[in-house]
C-alpha cells in the first residue's frame, strides 16, 4: 500500500520511496549540510549514487529527444553562469544532467511521481510530529538540552540531535532541522496540500493533513500562507472547480479558526508577537533590497561576478538573483525554461487522476515559494520540473485533444 493511495505496489516501488528519502536531506539550508563529514562521507556518495544510478537506468531505456531540451535550457544558464564569473560552476551543470536523467526516469516508471510523494509526506510528518513534540515539551516547561553550535559563521544556534534547532519565539514558533524557519515551512507545503487534495479518501490521509497543518502553523510562515491561498483560489476558481475533495466543511473550517486562536493564545503576551505580525521592517529591507538590486541591474545587464555584488538590505528572490548573476541573457533562458515548466504544472493539476492532481497542486506551492526565496537550481525544484516534464511529454497528445 502507498502513503497517498490505495494502489498496491511491488518490492521496486517502496525501493524507489527508500532511494528518493536520502534525496530530500539535499535541501539547501537543513543542519546536516552545514557538518563537513556528513557532507563528505553521506550526502556525495549519494549524490554520485543517485546519479549512476539513474544514468544506468536511462540507458537501458528509449529516449524521448524532448526531454533533452528542459536540461538544455539549464545547461546554457549554467555556461552562461560559469562564463561571467570566469569559473565553471560543476554544481549547475550536474543538477542539468539530473533534470535529464529524472525526467527520463519518470517517463517511464508509471508510478515514480507517487513514490517520490510517498517518501515526501513521510518525512515531513516524521519531522512535524517531532516538531510539534518540542512545542508540546515546551509549554509543559520540560527542559531539552540544546546545546550552543555556530553551523555558520557569525550565527550560532542552540541544537538538539533529536529535536534539531531550538525554535523561535518563546520556542514555540519551528525550526525543526532547518537553519530557518521559513525553509522548513517551504519543505512542509507540497506534503501539505497533497495530503488537503487526498484528505477525504482514507482516515490516514486525513491525520497526516492534520498533523501536517499543525507544524505548518507552528511555523509562522507568511509565504507559507500566502502561496497557500494563491494555490487555492487559483484551483477553485480555474483547475478544480468541480473537484469535491478541495472544499472545507464546517467542522474543518472552526478547527483552523480553533488552532490559530489557540496559537495567538499562546503568544499574545510575547514581545516577539508584534515583530512576528508587523512585517513592515521585514517588508522595508527586501524593497531596499530589490531597489538597490535593480540599479547594479540597470547598470550591468549583462551580469555580475559574484564577487562584485553589493546590495543594501536583503533579497531573496529567484529572478532578481538570476538578473544580477546571469544578466539579461540568462534571465531570458530562465524565462523559457519557467514558461515551459509552468505549463507543465497547470497540465498535472488539471489531471483527472486525484493524485497526480494532488500532486500538481502540491509543486505549484513550492514553484511560488521557489520564485520569492530560491534559485531555481535547488534539487527539490530540479526533481519536481523532471517529474512534471516527464507528465506532460507523456501526455501531451491527451492535452491537445482536450484543447480542440
Amino acid at each position: 500500500m502507498s502513503l497517498i493511495s490505495s494502489n498496491s505496489h511491488n518490492i521496486k516501488f517502496y525501493v524507489i520511496v527508500l532511494l528518493f528519502i536520502p534525496y530530500l536531506f539535499l535541501w539547501p539550508n537543513i543542519l546536516f549540510n552545514y557538518s563537513e563529514n556528513i557532507v563528505a562521507y553521506v550526502k556525495i556518495p549519494y549524490v554520485i549514487a543517485i546519479t549512476f544510478f539513474l544514468l544506468t537506468y536511462s540507458i537501458s531505456k528509449s529516449i524521448k529527444v524532448s526531454l533533452f531540451f528542459y536540461g538544455l535550457v539549464l545547461i546554457l544558464i549554467a555556461t552562461n553562469y560559469s562564463l561571467i564569473n570566469t569559473d565553471i560552476h560543476s554544481g549547475y551543470f550536474h543538477r542539468a544532467l539530473l533534470l535529464i536523467l529524472f525526467s527520463i526516469f519518470f517517463y517511464h516508471y508509471q508510478f515514480a511521481n507517487e513514490a517520490l510523494f510517498s517518501s515526501l509526506i513521510f518525512v515531513s510528518v516524521i519531522l512535524s510530529i517531532i516538531a510539534l513534540l518540542a512545542i508540546a515539551l515546551t509549554i509543559y516547561d520540560f527542559n531539552i538540552d540544546y546545546k550552543l553550535v555556530e553551523i555558520i559563521e557569525g550565527s550560532p544556534k542552540n541544537i538538539n540531535l533529536f529535536f534539531g534547532i531550538e525554535n523561535d519565539i518563546n520556542q514555540l514558533r519551528s525550526s525543526s532541522f532547518f537553519h530557518e524557519t521559513n525553509k522548513f515551512a517551504y519543505f512542509l507545503s507540497p506534503a501539505l496540500v497533497v495530503m488537503f487534495f487526498l484528505r477525504k479518501i482514507k482516515v490516514k490521509n486525513y491525520v497526516f493533513f492534520c498533523i501536517l497543518l499543525l507544524a505548518a502553523i507552528s511555523t509562522f510562515s507568511f509565504f507559507l500562507l500566502i502561496s497557500c491561498l494563491l494555490t487555492y483560489l487559483l484551483s477553485v476558481l480555474f483547475i478544480s472547480k468541480k473537484n469535491q475533495n478541495i472544499g472545507l466543511n464546517t467542522l474543518e473550517f472552526f478547527l483552523i479558526f480553533f488552532i490559530l486562536g489557540l496559537s495567538v493564545y499562546y503568544l499574545h503576551d510575547s514581545e516577539y508577537f508584534i515583530k512576528l505580525t508587523n512585517k513592515q521592517s521585514s517588508f522595508d529591507i527586501r524593497m531596499q533590497g530589490i531597489l538597490s538590486s535593480w540599479d547594479l541591474i540597470t547598470d550591468n545587464i549583462f551580469g555580475l561576478r559574484v564577487d562584485e555584488i553589493e546590495i543594501e538590505g536583503n533579497t531573496t528572490s529567484a529572478l532578481i538573483f538570476w538578473l544580477l548573476r546571469g544578466g539579461i541573457q540568462g534571465f531570458l533562458l530562465l524565462t523559457i525554461f519557467l514558461v515551459m515548466t509552468f505549463r507543465n504544472n497547470i497540465v498535472i493539476m488539471k489531471s483527472d487522476v486525484l493524485i497526480n492532481s494532488a500532486i500538481g497542486h502540491g509543486i505549484f506551492v513550492y514553484f511560488l515559494q521557489q520564485t520569492f526565496y530560491g534559485q531555481y537550481f535547488e534539487y527539490q525544484f530540479i526533481v519536481y520540473a523532471a517529474l512534471m516534464a516527464a507528465y506532460y511529454e507523456k501526455n501531451k497528445g491527451r492535452v491537445k485533444k482536450k484543447c480542440v
